[in-house]
């Protein structure tokens, strides 16, 4: 799991992050310090028996018990191995990645051509990114999300190619094509619902992230391998 942080003028912070698998919920409580190296703290994972031939109703009943568990055990086995460990008792931040059934990952991709060679700017970058968040298949995505009831909720470029070349650095280099791919992700609304209510009855001073698997597996791979396009 990759986990993006920040900092502010301490030179540590204390971080939970919380795992909603498809049949279990994990948390972990993390010292993660100014050089990015991470302690862990605490950790836990609560399993729900969920069968191949369970409902879509008793799926939800059983990772919503479980989530609970977690929380239960975070605000008190884990809140007080933070306090026992001499670092920042307060926590910074809780960041939470979805696995399916719970999330869904949506990748778009938008052409722009011309007959004569263009320069890429960020402008260009910025409109094609609008062009797929209202493109038709986005809307007919957005149905079914309400359908199931889902929330789209972040989105993120994660390929740009010029002449069918993938590039790191687009803006300013000249070309007849450009292709942008744009990733969205829907979270299912119940779960993230009683997710939020529980950080804010346990850390409602944390700052609350949401990511999907998927678009944090991206994030890990792009993180570990920085020299390549691929």
């Amino acid at each position: 799991m990759t986990v993006m942080f920040g900092f502010s003028q301490s030179d540590h912070r204390s971080v939970i992050v919380v795992d909603v698998g498809s049949s279990s919920v994990g948390a972990a409580v993390l010292c993660v310090h100014a050089d990015n190296s991470v302690e862990i703290i605490w950790d836990y994972r609560e399993f729900a028996l969920i069968h191949e031939d369970s409902s879509t109703t008793t799926q939800v009943k059983l990772i919503k018990t479980a989530l609970a568990n977690v929380f239960l055990e975070l605000g008190q086995a884990g809140l007080k191995a933070l306090k026992n460990s001499g670092h920042k008792a307060e926590v910074d931040s809780v960041q939470v990645v979805y696995s399916a059934p719970w999330s869904h990952t949506i990748t778009k991709n938008i052409s722009l051509k011309d007959e004569q060679p263009f320069a890429v700017s960020a402008d260009m970058i910025d409109e094609l990114v609008e062009s797929a968040k209202r493109h038709d298949e986005v809307k007919g995505v957005q149905e079914v999300a309400k359908e199931l009831d889902l929330q789209i909720t972040h989105g993120g470029v994660v390929s740009v190619t010029i002449n069918d070349y993938q590039s790191r650095q687009p803006i300013d280099q000249q070309g007849e094509s450009l292709n942008l791919s744009y990733l969205q992700t829907a979270i299912s609304n119940e779960i993230k619902d009683m997710l939020e209510d529980s950080v804010q009855k346990f850390f409602p001073k944390a700052k609350l992230s949401q990511y999907s698997f998927m678009y944090i597996f991206y994030l890990t791979l792009r993180n570990s391998h920085p020299n390549t396009i691929e």
